[in-house]
C-alpha cells in the first residue's frame, strides 16, 4: 500500500503529465528545422545598392513638390549613383541576412538609404514627365518596380515589406502615363511588367527566411516558448498582414499590366477590348492570375 507521501507524488504526477506532454507537443512541433543554407552570390548586387545609398546627395523625399531646376539639380548630382543602382541589376542580388538582434538598427539604416535611392529613381521620372519625355519616364518607373522586386530578395520580412512599398511607388507612377504611350511603348511595358512578375520571389521564400531568423535569435526553450506560446498570436497576426501587403502590390501590378495590354489593343484596334480573352496571346502571354483569390483575372478592371 502506498503512504500518504507516494500518493501525493502519484497525484502530482498524474495531473502534471497532460501538461508535460502538451508542452513537448509544443516545442516538437515548433522547433525550428535545418538552418536555411545561404550562399550569397559574389558579386552580390545587394552591395552595390548600399554602395549607391552611400553616395546619395540630397533629399528626393520632396521630388513631388520640385520644379524642374531643382530636379534637375538632384538627378545630375545623382547621376552617378544611379548609373550603380542599374549596374546592380545586371548581377545575383540577395540580402546578407544577420542572424543578431543587435544588427538590426544598423540594417535599418540601409533601408533608409534604399528608400531615398527609389525615390530618386523617381524623381528621375518625374524630370522626365516635366519634359514631355513619357518613354524616358515609363523606363523610370520600371525600373523602380524592379528596384522593388530586387531589394528585398533572400531578406527578412522587413526587407520584403520595403521592397513591396517601393513597386508600389513605381507602380503608382507608371500608371499615370498609361493614357499618354503609343502603342509600341505599352507593349514593351507589358513585357517588361511580365518578366519582372515572373521573377519575382515567393512569399513562401520570405517566410522561411524570418521563421530561421526567429528560431536562431530566440535560442532555447525560453525562445521556443516566447516564439510558439506567448506570442503566437500576435506574430501570426504580424505576418498575415504582411502576406496581404504583398499580395495586394502584385495584384496591383498585374492589373497595371492589363491596363497597358487593354491601351496597346485600344490604339492598335480602334476600339476598347471587352474582355481579357482578346488581349491573350497578342498582347498578353496568358491571363494573369490573382495572387489574393487564386483564379483569373478579368477584363474590364
Amino acid at each position: 500500500m502506498l503512504t500518504k507521501r507516494q500518493s501525493r507524488i502519484l497525484i502530482i504526477f498524474v495531473l502534471a503529465l497532460p501538461f508535460v506532454v502538451a508542452l513537448g507537443f509544443l516545442i516538437a512541433n515548433n522547433r525550428a528545422g535545418p538552418s536555411v543554407t545561404r550562399v550569397l552570390p559574389d558579386p552580390n548586387g545587394y552591395e552595390k545598392f548600399l554602395e549607391a545609398g552611400k553616395m546619395l546627395e540630397g533629399d528626393p523625399g520632396a521630388y513631388e513638390t520640385m520644379d524642374a531646376a531643382d530636379l534637375t539639380s538632384l538627378v545630375a548630382s545623382n547621376t552617378t549613383t544611379l548609373n550603380l543602382v542599374r549596374a546592380a541589376f545586371t548581377n545575383k542580388i540577395q540580402v546578407p541576412v544577420q542572424f543578431s538582434t543587435v544588427a538590426a538598427s544598423s540594417h535599418t539604416r540601409e533601408l533608409i538609404s534604399l528608400r531615398k535611392l527609389a525615390l530618386t529613381l523617381t524623381a528621375e521620372g518625374r524630370l522626365a514627365e516635366l519634359n514631355n519625355r513619357p518613354e524616358d519616364a515609363a523606363r523610370d518607373y520600371l525600373e523602380v518596380i524592379h528596384f522593388g522586386n530586387e531589394c528585398g530578395r533572400g531578406g527578412l520580412m522587413i526587407d520584403a515589406l520595403i521592397g513591396v512599398a517601393i513597386e508600389g511607388l513605381g507602380q503608382i507612377n507608371l500608371q499615370r502615363l498609361t493614357s499618354k504611350l503609343d502603342a509600341a511603348s505599352c507593349r514593351k511595358i507589358v513585357t517588361d511588367l511580365e518578366l519582372l512578375d515572373g521573377r519575382r520571389q515567393a512569399w513562401t521564400d520570405v517566410m522561411e527566411i524570418e521563421i530561421d531568423w526567429q528560431h536562431r535569435t530566440s535560442p532555447g526553450l525560453k525562445g521556443y516558448l516566447l516564439i510558439s506560446f506567448f506570442n503566437r498570436k500576435a506574430i501570426a497576426d504580424t505576418n498575415n498582414r504582411a502576406e496581404k501587403a504583398f499580395f495586394e502590390q502584385q495584384r496591383k501590378t498585374r492589373k497595371l499590366m492589363i491596363q497597358f495590354a487593354a491601351r496597346a489593343y485600344e490604339l492598335e484596334k480602334g476600339k476598347p477590348a471587352t474582355n481579357i480573352a482578346e488581349l491573350v496571346p497578342t498582347y498578353l502571354k496568358t491571363v494573369p492570375r490573382d495572387p489574393v483569390t487564386g483564379k483569373d483575372m478579368i477584363y474590364p478592371l
